[in-house]
């Protein structure tokens, strides 16, 4: 993993920076599927210890959201036989 951007240690970042810095590493990354639950914990607890924000929430959860909605976003869906996220059942 390529180094977070880095900010001066005594002024904590916003959280708007903070996703900003969070999404710039996704993209440097180059997935092409979503992270494993493993991987995806590894990054946020890298993200959590390389980033000094200000937040009123817990930073893991939040770091998590963002990783989540990057995912959403910009990977493509993985169809594992199931059902796809949002499609109706095939009893529907």
């Amino acid at each position: 993993m390529s180094a977070f951007p880095t900010f001066p240690r005594g002024k904590p970042i916003t959280n708007e920076e903070a996703r900003a810095a969070v999404e710039t590493e996704l993209f440097a990354m180059k997935l092409t599927k979503p992270m494993t639950p493993a991987e995806k914990d590894a990054f946020c607890e890298i993200a959590k210890s390389r980033l000094n924000y200000e937040s009123n929430s817990y930073r893991i959860k939040e770091i998590r959201l963002w990783v989540e909605s990057w995912e959403s976003l910009w990977l493509p869906v993985i169809d594992h036989g199931d059902t796809v996220q949002g499609a109706r059942s095939k009893r529907d």
